[in-house]
């Protein structure tokens, strides 16, 4: 690992511990849990992103992703993964990133055989990762469905990959 990786890792823990000791704080002092209790989930997302990115920097940027290739060529197919009308599938993109057709993510025996019947197989591969605060609501249901995760930085897909026919 890198000089640079390390120090932007120890950077990110130290943010997380910060995160965390502040919650301490508030447990300590027994400040009354209802005026702090978006305080209290703010910094303990904040403490778990910054675990995270530390990881990812150690790892040298990147974190380890399903990505579709060719059954045919083993080349990466130029796919990136949604949220559909039954769940997570892959979206196969055309030169200009327009939805072009959708296959299933392979995580069922019986999904695995259909991708493949397409032409297509769902493998793990390396790419460049970050960290991001998502949340299903707004206001205080917001805040209780938020949860940390780790995405793609390239939009899902490299840029050396090939289109689907």
């Amino acid at each position: 690992m890198g000089q640079g990786n390390e120090q932007l890792a120890q950077k990110h823990e130290r943010m997380a511990a910060e995160a965390t000791a502040r919650n301490m704080r508030r447990i300590r002092d027994e400040v009354n849990g209802s005026d702090c209790a978006a305080s209290y989930v703010a910094d303990g997302l904040t403490a778990e992103r910054h675990h995270l990115e530390a990881q990812i920097a150690r790892d040298g940027g990147v974190s380890q992703f399903s990505g579709l290739f060719s059954a045919k060529t083993g080349r990466r197919i130029k796919a990136r993964m949604i949220v559909g009308r039954y769940g997570l599938c892959w979206a196969l993109l055309d030169e200009s990133d327009g939805i072009k057709g959708f296959a299933p993510v392979a995580d069922t025996i019986a999904r695995t055989r259909n991708l493949k019947r397409k032409g297509f197989v769902q493998k793990s591969e390396l790419a460049p990762a970050c960290v991001r605060i998502w949340s299903n609501g707004t206001g205080m249901s917001g805040l209780a469905s938020a949860y940390v995760r780790v995405e793609r930085a390239d939009g899902g897909y490299p840029p050396d990959s090939e289109i689907a026919d």
